[in-house]
């Protein structure tokens, strides 16, 4: 890479900076993964100072092309070519199993995945999701709340989703869903009340993510994210008792539903 300034200045020097660096991660010259000249370096090929270097990886940053490894430097964001089976997503022969279904999906596809930590909350009935009610969702009545627990999962180190599973109240209280450190998942947490799941109903959409969601997965200015919500259904109730809210980062993410077309 060359240092080069547009005549009579037309741009600042920190884009010019973040436009040669753009077209070597476009031309391949960098590949996914890979290490970015050092602040250091590319201060001295442009003959300028570490601010406004930094200023340049800040914009490429926020556009969601590279990260910041601390104490090792910049390196170009790796997307993990991932596919989610959905219709086998929490498949009944993975009820039981220690390891999350996920962590499966994502090993058998070739791919390191990290759990966060998981955080447990309360909310109201009156919370909407994906333009639903969530009361209406899991049949809550009057004052009963839902219990709420939110985890951002990570692929290859780099977040890929952050999901979060509601169950009432009245019927995970008081039991292991309450626990952060439980490291079932929400599915199994509830099979072992006694229920069984008998059905999914899936709805999914392509939206821009809110600002906590660009928090949480460190996504850049401009990109999209896939929702999906996935109610479950169980018996004995014939009912939703739980409800798994995802945000999916949009890169390198394919998701396929199997269908049976002797169904309905």
């Amino acid at each position: 890479m060359s240092a080069s300034r547009s005549p009579g200045g037309s741009k600042p020097l920190f884009q010019q900076i973040a436009d040669d660096l753009l077209d070597m991660i476009s031309s391949g010259q960098v590949g996914p993964g890979q290490q970015l000249p050092t602040e250091n370096d590319l201060a001295e090929r442009y003959a300028t100072t570490r601010p406004t270097v930094r200023q340049a990886l800040a914009t490429l940053r926020d556009a969601g092309h590279i990260d910041n490894v601390p104490r090792r430097g910049w390196y170009v964001r790796s997307v993990a070519d991932m596919t989610w089976w959905m219709s086998r997503r929490d498949s009944l022969r993975l009820i039981g199993n220690p390891v999350d279904p996920w962590t499966i999906a994502v090993r058998e596809a070739g791919h390191v995945g990290t759990l966060g930590a998981v955080t447990v909350t309360t909310v109201t009935a009156d919370k909407i999701i994906l333009d639903e009610r969530l009361g209406d969702v899991l049949d809550l009545r009057g004052e009963d709340l839902a219990v709420c627990r939110t985890q951002v999962r990570y692929i290859n180190s780099i977040p890929s989703e952050v999901t979060a599973s509601y169950a009432p109240h009245h019927l995970v209280g008081g039991g292991d869903f309450m626990h952060p450190g439980e490291e079932a998942s929400p599915l199994d947490l509830v099979t072992r009340l006694g229920y069984t799941p008998t059905a999914f109903t899936d709805t999914a959409r392509a939206r821009m993510p809110t600002a906590l969601e660009a928090s949480r997965l460190e996504l850049g200015q401009g990109s999209a994210v896939m929702e999906l919500v996935r109610k479950t259904d169980f018996h004995p109730t014939g009912t939703c008792l739980l409800l798994a809210h995802s945000v999916f980062t949009g890169g390198g993410a394919r998701f396929v539903w199997e269908v049976d077309a002797m169904a309905g």
